[in-house]
């Protein structure tokens, strides 16, 4: 099996891939191409949207045959594009999947008929995402199919972009995907509230809205507390610990750095600004959500991002004890984690 080679992706790569299943061979007959999938690289990430919806997922945890995908670039694009493009793409993740909105690009691909609604499938999302930059790599990017995002004159193959995968990327797949089941969470509460919001005359298609709708409708509030807590997606914060158990016990934490081939305080280093940009991210949430106190669904929700604060702390005082010689890493570290203990007790509830 072959995955992609993360040192040659840049932000903004575009993925196109295909597989054996059914609806992938009906794709590709209908289009005349050899792809049936589109995906965005957004700096060790990739964000995309399958028949769960939109969302990111690491591209190493992405097996496949040989030569069923392939990594084009855009040339003479700039980084403001790029960034830009990614970014409308991100902020799009939690929107619904519609296969009728899918289908319909096979009748409206050469028309200037504009989306239904603002639900995604994987080539909308691409095309979108660079329309929103002034890139349009397609005549319609509401409608349009995975091939066709590459027949733009400025993408360029990415030769080496991928390879046969190694042993530890192998075993990699078959451990607990934590996004797919935070996916899956996410999903279980936004379907129903969105059907739900759908029923009482609002238009609900991703995780931002649902919260817009909360806020401007206060009356939806007691059924998305219901589904919050009836999902699995205030339990999120815990997934890390069964995904990285190292970053919670010390002497896990060492071994595994003594079995590293590279240096680990450049481990440590990489595991700090991690942890300092999880708590700065759940800080910026939890505020948010806590400004709203009438609304049992954002308590819940500051609860849930409060939480992950507390992880990103505990991460802290772990990177201290082990980095402990090396002493600029450990000032640093010592410093954040002063800072989050101080802020986490003005936060105490």
């Amino acid at each position: 099996m072959h995955t992609y080679d993360i040192s040659t992706l840049k932000r903004g790569d575009i993925i196109l891939s295909t597989s054996a299943e059914k609806l992938s061979g009906i794709i590709r007959r209908a289009t005349k191409s050899q792809y049936s999938h589109a995906m965005l690289y957004v700096k060790n990430t990739v964000v995309h949207a399958d028949e769960d919806g939109v969302f990111t997922t690491n591209p190493q945890r992405k097996l496949f045959p040989a030569n069923t995908s392939h990594v084009y670039r855009l040339q003479g694009v700039d980084d403001l594009a790029i960034n830009s493009a990614c970014q409308f793409a991100l902020n799009l993740s939690g929107s619904i999947y519609s296969i009728p909105e899918a289908i319909l690009s096979a009748a409206l691909r050469k028309s200037e008929v504009k989306a239904i609604s603002d639900q995604q499938y994987c080539s909308r999302l691409v095309a979108q995402a660079y329309a929103s930059a002034g890139i349009h790599l397609v005549r319609n990017p509401d409608y349009c199919f995975p091939g066709g995002l590459v027949d733009h004159s400025a993408a360029k193959i990415v030769h080496g972009a991928t390879r046969p995968a190694t042993p530890a990327e192998l075993a990699l797949a078959e451990t607990i995907d934590t996004v797919k089941i935070h996916q899956e969470n996410t999903y279980a509460w936004l379907r129903p509230f969105a059907e739900h919001a759908r029923q009482n005359g609002f238009a609900v298609m991703t995780i931002k809205e649902a919260f817009e709708a909360t806020v401007a409708h206060p009356e939806l509030d007691s059924i998305l507390a219901h589904l919050l807590e009836r999902s699995g997606y205030l339990e999120d914060f815990t997934l890390d610990r069964l995904a990285n158990p190292h970053r919670y016990d010390d002497r896990v934490f060492s071994k595994l750095l003594s079995k590293s081939d590279g240096s680990p305080y450049k481990i440590l280093r990489d595991e700090y600004v991690i942890g300092v940009d999880i708590f700065n991210n759940s800080f910026s949430h939890y505020m948010q959500f806590r400004q709203i106190v009438t609304l049992r669904s954002f308590v819940l929700l500051a609860k849930l991002h409060r939480q992950r604060m507390i992880q990103a702390r505990d991460r802290m005082k772990s990177i201290m004890t082990l980095g402990a010689s090396d002493l600029e890493l450990y000032a640093k570290v010592k410093d954040a984690w002063s800072k989050m203990r101080a802020v986490l007790i003005d936060t105490e509830q």
